[in-house]
């Protein structure tokens, strides 16, 4: 079965995107721009306006998108890798199944969107959509960079963001149980009312972070990377609340009461971090 992708001249490509402009206007000739299954490998469309379009499936790898707007746009199952979407817009986007894996979204708004697992289906080159071949997936998000964006209320249960730069992201009220955060750089955002039930967050740098009624539920966070030895969190506004500070914990003197290994101190598990001090020993 093949799973070859329908290529586009940039005159065809002119014209979908010129008739989608006239639809937003709601002009006369309009029609919603379809792309679905299209190979748009490498194009430069910085600022292009595909709000409401239909991507589904569509291979835009290594693509330049700054400034790009994919509002509400179905970008199921898309192939984004290593693409440059800084700044672009993708606020309550369907990106369920699409990979991301080392796009930099710096800046970008991703504000309710969705990349939960995803079905995703290609086209037979001889019977087109009547033959489908169903791979499931989740959201793979892989060394991705979300410097600075906007993830609030975003869902990405399941999602896979190994080594992801999540640093001073704004993820408040996202869905993440479940998900796969190994080695991520977390610090400075802020997950305030975020889900991270049952997720994996083991070895993420959580420096700065801050967790406000996160939901924390058998979240792992095994050999997490300290800001310091002997590091302890400052009162915080909850008690599920983490404000992590880079200080050594030298008020008191004293270790706090978490799990000690080759001299140095960290909180077990993520429920760990309101700790207490106990004496040295």
């Amino acid at each position: 079965m093949s799973t070859t992708l329908q290529m586009l001249d940039q005159g065809s490509l002119r014209h979908i995107l010129e008739a989608h402009a006239l639809f937003k206007l709601r002009k006369a000739g309009g029609r919603i721009a379809n792309l679905s299954y299209i190979n748009l490998t490498d194009m430069k469309l910085e600022g292009v306006d595909l709000s409401d379009a239909n991507l589904t499936g569509a291979r835009l790898y290594g693509a330049s998108l700054r400034d790009a707007n994919f509002t509400r746009a179905n970008l199921y199952g898309c192939d984004l890798r290593n693409a440059d979407l800084r700044f672009a817009r993708f606020d309550r986007a369907d990106l369920r199944g699409a990979c991301l894996r080392g796009a930099n979204l710096t800046a970008a708004s991703l504000i309710g969107a969705d990349l939960r697992e995803g079905m995703i289906a290609f086209k037979d080159e001889k019977q087109g959509l009547r033959l489908m071949k169903h791979e499931k997936r989740a959201g793979e998000l892989d060394h991705a960079i979300f410097n600075g964006a906007d993830l609030s209320g975003a869902r990405m249960n399941g999602m896979q963001a190994v080594s992801a730069d999540f640093r001073d992201a704004n993820v408040a009220g996202a869905v993440m149980s479940q998900a796969k955060l190994r080695k991520a750089n977390l610090s400075g955002a802020n997950l305030t009312g975020a889900d991270l039930n049952g997720a994996d967050v083991s070895g993420a740098d959580l420096t700065g972070t801050v967790m406000v009624e996160t939901q924390i539920s058998g979240c792992n966070l095994r050999e997490p990377t300290p800001p310091a030895p002997w590091t302890r969190p400052r009162k915080s506004l909850s008690t599920n609340a983490l404000c992590v500070i880079s200080s050594p914990c030298t008020k008191t003197g004293r270790k706090p009461a978490a799990r000690r290994a080759a001299g140095r101190c960290f909180p077990a598990s993520i429920s760990d971090w309101p700790v207490t001090c106990v004496s040295a020993s």
